[in-house]
C-alpha cells in the first residue's frame, strides 16, 4: 500500500497492568510473549477525524486489539484509495526507521539466505456498514538494509487472508497454490496473484476464501518464491531480487475508500510466534 515519509510522535500509555495503548497515529516497540514486535496506529491517509481509537498491546493475554469508531474523516489524497493500515510488525519497517527482530528469524535478511520459516498468530476482526477492509500481511523488499523508506526498483508483497470490497492494486496475473495451516489444519490454500507497477512494484496474494477469523501459520518462503517468478515476468525496475533485503513481517487492516467519511471496525491480534521449518 503507498506511503508517506512521516514520521509518527511516540503517544504512550501504560497502565498498572503493564499495557501498552496507542490512542493516536504513533508506533510503539514492546516485546510479545514470544517475540519482540512493533505496533503502529497508522492512518497515514486521514488529514484530520473525530472519534475514538486505540490500539493496545494487552501482556497478560498476548493480545494486540485495535479499536476505531471515527466521523467526519478528511482524507489526504482520495486516489490512495485506503485510509489507513493499523498493524502489528516484526523486524525492521521503513518510513519509521525502527524495529527489531530475534534469533527465532534475524531481519533484515538476504532474499537468496530466506529461512524456511512460518508466522503464527490468531486473529479476529470486525467492522460496520459494509466498511471496505482488509486483513493483510507484508513485507518490503529492499535494495539496502534498513532504508528510510521504499523506492523505484523495490518491491512490496502483501497476502491477504480477508477481504471486504477491497482489491488488491493492478491487475490480476493468475492463482497459484500456497499451502498454510488454519485452525490446525493443513490447507492447499489458493491465492489470486495480483501486480502493479506503482513508485515500487507491488505483488499480492488474494486468498480466494476468507477467513474472518482464525489461527494462522503463514509460511513465508513460497510467497517470496511466487514473487520472484512475477517479478521477472513483468517488472524491468527490479534488478537482482535475490540479492535485496527482506526487512520485516507486517499483520494489520487496510480499510476505507474515497468515499468513506465514517469508519468503525477493529481487530484482535493474539499468540504470536516464529517457527523454523
Amino acid at each position: 500500500m503507498k506511503r508517506l515519509s512521516i514520521f509518527f510522535l511516540f503517544i504512550a500509555c501504560a497502565s498498572v497492568f503493564g499495557n501498552i495503548k496507542l490512542t493516536e497515529p504513533s508506533f510503539t516497540n514492546f516485546q510479545a510473549k514470544n517475540i519482540p514486535l512493533s505496533m503502529e496506529l497508522n492512518f497515514w491517509n486521514i488529514e484530520s477525524y473525530q472519534g475514538t481509537t486505540y490500539l493496545e498491546y494487552q501482556p497478560e493475554k498476548d493480545c494486540v486489539e485495535f479499536f476505531a469508531s471515527i466521523s467526519n474523516i478528511k482524507q489526504k489524497d482520495p486516489s490512495g484509495w485506503v485510509l489507513g493500515y493499523p498493524e502489528v510488525f516484526y523486524g525492521f519497517k521503513p518510513w519509521l526507521s525502527s524495529g527489531f527482530s530475534s534469533k527465532k528469524w534475524e531481519l533484515p535478511a538476504k532474499v537468496k539466505n530466506l529461512a524456511e520459516v512460518t508466522f503464527s498468530f490468531n486473529y479476529e476482526l470486525w467492522y460496520k456498514d459494509n466498511l471496505p477492509v482488509n486483513l493483510a500481511m507484508e513485507t518490503w523488499i529492499t535494495k539496502e538494509k534498513y532504508p528510510p523508506m521504499v523506492k523505484e526498483g523495490e518491491v512490496e508483497i502483501m497476502v491477504w487472508l480477508y477481504f471486504n470490497i477491497l482489491n488488491p492494486a493492478g491487475f490480476k496475473t493468475g492463482e497459484v497454490k500456497i499451502p498454510v495451516v488454519i485452525d490446525g489444519k493443513n490447507v492447499d490454500m489458493i491465492w489470486e496473484v495480483w501486480y502493479a507497477k506503482m513508485k515500487w512494484d507491488y505483488i499480492a496474494f488474494k486468498a480466494v476464501k476468507s477467513f474472518e477469523k482464525a489461527s494462522v501459520e503463514i509460511p513465508i518462503k513460497p510467497f517470496v518464491s511466487k514473487a520472484r517468478e512475477v517479478i521477472n515476468n513483468f517488472s524491468e525496475r527490479v534488478k537482482d531480487f535475490d540479492e535485496m533485503y527482506i526487512e520485516g513481517w507486517e499483520i494489520g487492516m487496510e480499510f476505507g475508500s474515497p468515499a468513506t467519511t465514517n469508519a468503525s471496525m477493529g481487530y484482535k491480534f493474539f499468540g504470536f510466534d516464529i517457527k523454523k521449518r
